[in-house]
């Protein structure tokens, strides 16, 4: 299903909305309110510092949270931008620890099943919000 819904990506998202007579809504993506990418590697500037398109873009992000990894030649860097309308600052860091060892518990034991990855929910509840 993925490969499939791959092989079409030439087709404008806004194309999209219109055939499935979606309302415009400026503010909000139809389709999505979270997002992920992997960043290729930029091109090294020879100076001490680098730039990443997140550094680059303004606005904040079209989505309600924007994770970016980006790869560096030491490694990859992860990244992230949110609607600080939704969220707090502490549930974004909370929210980050839970991935970050998710993700160290991947690393970890790749054979393992995901559903069987230890996390933080064990330990530490992420902060639920009223409404």
């Amino acid at each position: 299903m993925t490969l499939e819904a791959i092989s079409n990506d030439d087709v404008p998202i806004e194309l999209l909305a219109q055939e499935l007579k979606l309302k415009p809504d400026p503010s909000r993506n139809p389709f999505f309110t979270v997002a992920m990418s992997l960043q290729p590697a930029m091109p090294q500037l020879g100076l001490e510092w680098s730039v990443t398109t997140m550094d680059v873009e303004s606005g904040g992000t079209p989505w309600d949270l924007y994770i970016a990894f980006i790869d560096r030649p030491g490694g990859v860097m992860g990244r992230l931008q949110y609607n600080t309308d939704l969220f707090e600052a502490e549930t974004i860091a909370s929210m980050w620890k839970h991935f970050q060892q998710l993700l160290e518990n991947l690393i970890a034991n790749p054979a393992q099943r995901l559903s069987e990855l230890k996390s933080l929910r064990d330990h530490d509840r992420l902060p639920v919000s009223a409404g």
